[in-house]
């Protein structure tokens, strides 16, 4: 039996979307007044992680731990920018400097101008459904 390459895409887009669990709760803008410059302490998390920890915090939309980032006035909770597989230049930018937070030098050293490489454990997991699928191929016989 073939594996045929639309369910290879499938399979690597639902690898994908389990990595990267964008919640489903809206982004509004809030009000002009509200909107101003502030200093206030961030905690980055896996993205995965971030709608039970709001919920922890008491942020739960719809009763549900599907929050995309929470915030008070003394802690914002957000994925970590440097695990997201989309956030565009703002969450590169974010994750360069959060590098130089956990101790990244000045001077760059082991760098990449690859941005948010795909993770070495979705590599491993595309790697393992593969052999699987071609196990089950010769085991079939085919």
């Amino acid at each position: 039996m073939r594996v045929s390459p639309l369910k290879i895409g499938l399979s690597a887009l639902s690898v994908l979307a389990l990595a990267n669990c964008a919640g489903i709760e809206p982004a509004m803008s809030p009000p002009d007044a509200y909107r101003g410059d502030v200093t206030v302490a961030v905690e980055f998390i896996e993205p995965g992680k971030v709608g039970t920890r709001c919920a922890e915090r008491g942020a739960s939309p719809y009763g549900l731990s599907i929050a995309n980032a929470c915030a008070s006035p003394e802690l914002v909770t957000m994925p970590n920018p440097c695990k997201v597989f989309q956030g565009g230049r703002y969450a590169k930018i974010l994750c360069h400097e959060l590098g130089h937070v956990n101790g990244w030098a000045a001077d760059h050293p082991g760098g990449s101008w690859v941005s948010n490489p795909i993770p070495q454990t979705i590599r491993r997991s595309f790697r393992a459904q593969a052999a699987n699928e071609d196990r089950q191929t010769r085991g079939a016989g085919l």
